[in-house]
């Protein structure tokens, strides 16, 4: 319940902030301190990075959402892979400009020419499908609209994986992929929803900033569905599943709270 919700740790008392903060200390450790040292790049451009990184966020995201941006585990068997580790012999220092720029072509495979296109091509279809539809009345609407058109995407994308890959492809993806482009509908579909709101008001700046939020959210999610989905090994089974399950939840509770607050649009 929003009620529940604490916007300040102060709130938590001495004991529950000291046990937060240590908590927060270890990952952030690792994120900022621990990658670079495993790694061989430099600790104080992770550090500057990682701020600047945060700044924007908070910045984009006008301070809604407690988090620090840190590095990712998930690149380093590509960094050993390609110059070793830094405390062995076989290190080469010179390899790591080429591992940086394999990380910066991942994000671009899975963030831009993937999850943007299809995000974007979902958006492109649900704008010109039901933006002047006069019965998009309720701000619910757009999260209905929005998931419709996603599993549409999925059906479509299905048929070719199966056509592709056989039967058994799709009993996997009918428990992963089909309810993950469910989850990227209602992210897309609640700003959808805000911006036709905000729209009505004749808040026009607000609602296309509200549209850029729908296509760029369920991108971002996708891209790190992608990736995650990617890695074999034990650990990033275990990272998809956790990720997916967290998903799940986080978008049945949006689902929850939009339609326990959905009014007509004339009426907000």
């Amino acid at each position: 319940r929003a009620s529940d919700a604490v916007y300040d740790a102060r709130m938590l008392g001495l004991p529950k902030m000291a046990v937060l903060g240590v908590q927060h200390m270890f990952a952030m450790f690792g994120a900022t301190i621990l990658v670079p040292i495993l790694t061989g790049l430099s600790p104080s451009a992770t550090l500057l990075w990682a701020g600047l990184g945060t700044l924007l966020f908070h910045l984009i995201t006008k301070r809604m959402v407690p988090a620090f941006l840190g590095s990712s585990f998930a690149y380093l068997a590509g960094y050993f892979a390609l110059a070793g580790h830094p405390w062995s012999p076989d290190f080469h220092p010179e390899m790591l400009p080429y591992a940086c720029l394999g990380v910066v072509a991942s994000s671009l495979l899975y963030f831009v020419v993937v999850a943007f296109s299809e995000e974007g091509f979902k958006y492109l279809v649900l704008k010109v499908g039901t933006w002047r539809n006069p019965e998009f009345n309720c701000k619910f609407d757009g999260v209905v609209y929005a998931v419709a058109v996603s599993l549409g995407f999925a059906l479509w994308e299905n048929i070719q994986y199966v056509l592709a890959y056989g039967f058994s492809t799709a009993l996997i993806r009918a428990v992963t992929a089909v309810p993950g482009h469910a989850c990227f509908g209602v992210l897309m579909g609640g700003w959808y929803g805000l911006a036709k709101r905000k729209d009505v008001q004749g808040w026009n700046s607000a609602s296309r900033l509200a549209r850029v939020f729908a296509v760029v959210c369920p991108a971002l999610v996708h891209g790190a569905y992608d990736y995650i989905a990617t890695n074999e090994s034990d650990l990033g089974t275990i990272s998809f599943i956790v990720f997916v399950i967290i998903m799940f939840v986080i978008c049945f509770y949006t689902v929850r709270r939009l339609s326990n607050e959905d009014k007509y649009l004339e009426e907000e």
